[in-house]
């Protein structure tokens, strides 16, 4: 039991964050209100990755969903201080702190990652990092 409850409690956080996110990139709150949803410490450098998939040789998607799980499994025990969020159309993933370098090495072992079920059909982009100053 013990067990489940620690499981839950991680998925209930995880979701709470998905859902600030998806505020934040809506723009629904804030500044403020975004760092206080998202746990974000004062004077972090914040990064901005975002994967979606492309078309394989046969024109087929892969499905927005499964590749947000897929990423999900990856970042988590990597990076428990990173928000996710999954849109219709890509996968978002915000990093407190590291800036650009942390975002590549996130982006380079996701891929490698999830390479076996995706193949090459994943695309990542990362956004410049940026400072509370630039917020």
């Amino acid at each position: 039991m013990r067990i489940l409850r620690n499981r839950n409690a991680s998925e209930l956080e995880l979701q709470k964050r998905e859902s600030a996110l998806l505020g934040a990139l809506e723009g629904l709150w804030p500044t403020h209100e975004t760092s206080f949803r998202l746990s974000i410490p004062p004077g972090a450098e914040l990064g901005l990755l975002g994967f979606a998939a492309s078309a394989d040789a046969r024109g087929l998607l892969a499905l927005t969903a499964h590749l947000g799980h897929a990423l999900t499994r990856y970042v988590v025990p990597v990076r428990p201080d990173a928000s996710i969020a999954t849109t219709s159309r890509a996968i978002y993933v915000l990093l407190p702190g590291g800036g650009a370098a942390a975002a590549t090495r996130l982006a380079k072992g996701a891929l490698t990652s999830i390479r076996g079920s995706f193949g090459d059909f994943v695309r990542a982009a990362i956004a410049l990092p940026i400072s509370p100053s630039r917020r």
